[in-house]
């Protein structure tokens, strides 16, 4: 009996607090933290970096430990920190402090994200003809996240000030707590099945066949997060106010939302390799619209095409773990790639902020394109892996 794609979205909440608040709203809310204590981009890079550290770390975790604990039970305590560390960032404004919480947040989400999608390819395995698109569906969750929050906390830092950065957290503790519930009861519902579960013990997977498919993943997660962490200040940078921080912000999500429909074809039936290339040249060609001019035309339009193709990557590598290895890997390879994707984000952003105190945020979002355009010729690189997909279709 088919499940209907009722689950994705339940699931696809996580990703709503894990990427679309926890982690992409601190780029709406950095604009009044940087104003309110005084820290320059470089500063507001690092404790975007700490997060991904952690997310680095929790991913790290995730790879070792998914083949002693089940991905059901992860994903539960993953939500747990997520939510608890979102509620205590605010309480103090002191950098450490906040280095602590982001950190937090960011290893709970990599075992929500990574967890998550495992859940997601147990529930569709038997089910190719809607596999893909409940993929998608679950990885666009993001887009939910980032309404949410591109709705509520521009205009809320506008009318009340820089100083209001700590109660828009608040809020943001608040709505994540709220979205949990629907993700934890699908959890919930799997965590007596062990066919997630490892059976290959303490032996090694095969890293070798995907080596240029992590490289890919790597630098894509250095070049998207520059993007997300900085546009609102970008924005910002170049006279534009907070209505067109919003429309960019809900323009991104309202894409990601849409993403699993636009890709549905090359979800369902283009190798994972293939649609791992493209979506990454889509993504760069959408940062690279920005450039075009100012006024909120090309923002949006960036936006919009950033959106489309942003979740398609890990989508499309969670895809590639399902066509090319055993269930019993697929949580593991999933968790490999989501920590070479956090060594990149742990880079990314700093090293774009530094280029932003030196030169001007243009230039960090040049480095952006950059890397994510070798990111889009890594993952087209001749490998084992490419070879594998191309065979079975997927």
């Amino acid at each position: 009996m088919t499940p209907g794609l009722w689950p994705a979205v339940q699931l696809s909440m996580a990703v709503a607090i894990s990427n679309g608040i926890a982690r992409f709203a601190y780029g709406l809310v950095l604009p009044a933290m940087r104003e309110d204590l005084q820290w320059t981009y470089a500063t507001a890079g690092l404790l975007n970096t700490v997060n991904a550290v952690g997310y680095m770390l929790g991913a790290l975790a995730g790879y070792a430990g998914l083949r002693a604990v089940s991905p059901a039970r992860a994903f539960r305590i993953g939500t747990v920190i997520v939510v608890v560390s979102l509620l205590a960032t605010p309480v103090l404004k002191d950098f450490w402090h906040l280095a602590v919480m982001r950190s937090l947040t960011g290893f709970g989400s990599a075992w929500m994200f990574s967890c998550g999608a495992a859940l997601v390819s147990k529930i569709y395995a038997d089910h190719a003809r809607i596999r893909g698109t409940a993929t998608g569906l679950y990885f666009a969750g993001a887009g939910v996240g980032m309404i949410l929050s591109g709705a509520f906390v521009p205009r809320w830092l506008e009318q009340m000030g820089s100083t209001a950065w700590v109660s828009a957290w608040y809020a943001i503790g608040i709505a994540s707590a709220l979205l949990a519930v629907l993700p934890l009861r699908v959890a919930a519902s799997l965590k007596h099945d062990t066919s997630l579960s490892s059976e290959a013990g303490n032996k090694p997977i095969p890293i070798a066949p995907y080596l240029p498919c992590l490289v890919a993943y790597l630098l894509f997660g250095a070049g998207n997060n520059v993007y997300l962490t900085f546009l609102a200040a970008w924005i910002a940078e170049r006279g534009e106010g907070w209505q067109v921080v919003t429309l960019a912000w809900c323009v991104l999500g309202f894409g990601i939302c849409l993403s699993p429909l636009v890709w549905a074809r090359a979800l369902n039936t283009w190798p994972a390799t293939r649609t791992l290339a493209t979506c990454l040249l889509t993504t760069a060609v959408g940062v690279s619209i920005s450039f075009l001019g100012g006024g909120a035309l090309p923002t949006l339009n960036s936006a919009l095409l950033y959106g489309l193709s942003l979740f398609i990557a890990p989508t499309s590598v969670t895809l590639l773990a399902r066509s090319t290895r055993p269930a019993s890997e697929w949580a593991t390879y999933v968790a490999l790639f989501t920590l070479m994707f956090s060594v990149g984000q742990s880079i990314g952003p700093w090293a774009a902020g530094v280029i932003a105190d030196h030169v001007n945020l243009t230039a960090g979002m040049a480095f952006s394109v950059t890397i994510i355009l070798l990111g889009a010729a890594m993952a087209n690189a001749p490998s084992e892996a490419k070879i594998w997909a191309y065979r079975s279709g997927r």
